[in-house]
């Protein structure tokens, strides 16, 4: 009997206190537009995030130019989100898809800046396919902090009688796998393939477009 009471006072309750707070938008008629700054030639973390600006974001602290990608590893909800800039789409551990590129860079070279938390690594990656199958890569790792910008150079392990025909790109600002540290973050400028006919698209990060990534419930 008691127990049926403390229920019943407790369905009471909640009745009372759902009638005595106006619930915000209760009837969905209002509704708020999300429009983020993504920049040309890439996929990027940003439409993961719950913000209004995402993790990857132009910014014009640059190393050449007037813009650099500046890319951070954030909390969304409950969720940690790594920045990334993406050539292709993520598959099962590799990057499917990607753009024509028949370039053969003996190396390439940009220019970051980095704020990495202990435990974690931003990663640089660059892989060369032809039919299908990787033929050359070429991969930096940063950790640590780098306050002002810093030149790297990596070889793709390309040869030149044999070109490849597409080209998949990863930059992150936190380890591929867990653990993946919020705070992490990572600016990058001026990618430049060394000793080649194609060029990096975007390669200086000053091309970015304004992209509505949908409608949500005000207040929900």
């Amino acid at each position: 009997m008691k127990t049926l009471i403390l229920i019943t006072g407790l369905i009471l309750s909640i009745s009372f206190n759902l009638n005595a707070q106006q619930i915000i938008n209760s009837d969905f008629e209002n509704w708020s537009q999300k429009i983020i700054n993504e920049p040309d030639s890439f996929l990027t973390s940003n439409t993961m995030v719950n913000t209004d600006s995402g993790n990857v974001i132009q910014v014009t602290d640059s190393y050449h130019g007037l813009f650099a990608a500046k890319i951070e590893t954030v909390l969304s909800g409950n969720d940690t989100i790594q920045g990334m800039i993406l050539i292709g789409t993520p598959g099962n551990q590799t990057i499917n898809g990607g753009i024509p590129f028949t370039g053969t860079p003996d190396s390439i070279s940009g220019y970051v800046k980095y704020d990495i938390q202990p435990n974690d690594t931003a990663f640089f990656i660059v892989a060369f396919k032809k039919d299908g199958i990787m033929i050359g890569q070429a991969v930096a790792n940063f950790y640590g902090t780098q306050s002002t910008y810093k030149r790297f150079s990596i070889p793709t392990y390309l040869i030149e009688l044999n070109p490849p025909d597409t080209m998949v790109a990863i930059i992150t600002s936190s380890n591929l796998d867990p653990p993946q540290i919020p705070g992490s973050t990572i600016t990058i400028d001026s990618i430049t393939f060394l000793h080649s006919s194609q060029q990096f698209p975007n390669q200086d990060f000053e091309n970015w477009t304004e992209v509505e990534t949908g409608e949500d419930p005000v207040g929900w």
